[in-house]
């Protein structure tokens, strides 16, 4: 069953839903295939740098 969520991740990665690709890689992991474990790890890792950040407040610039 870890393929489809292998795939399912692929897909909502593609599509910019981060969320629901996380929670489907995360489940692909249970996967024995090692080489296979490895690149859900390194997708994990993008979809970390391209998730926006939350809770960010952005201040003006201030005049002085």
């Amino acid at each position: 069953m870890w393929d489809a969520h292998y795939y399912l991740g692929l897909y909502y990665k593609k599509e910019g839903d981060f969320k629901n690709a996380e929670f489907h890689l995360k489940k692909a992991l249970n996967t024995k295939d090692p080489d296979k474990k490895l690149k859900i790890k390194e997708i994990l890792k993008e979809i970390g740098k391209e998730r926006p950040l939350k809770n960010v407040q952005f201040q003006g610039r201030r005049k002085f």
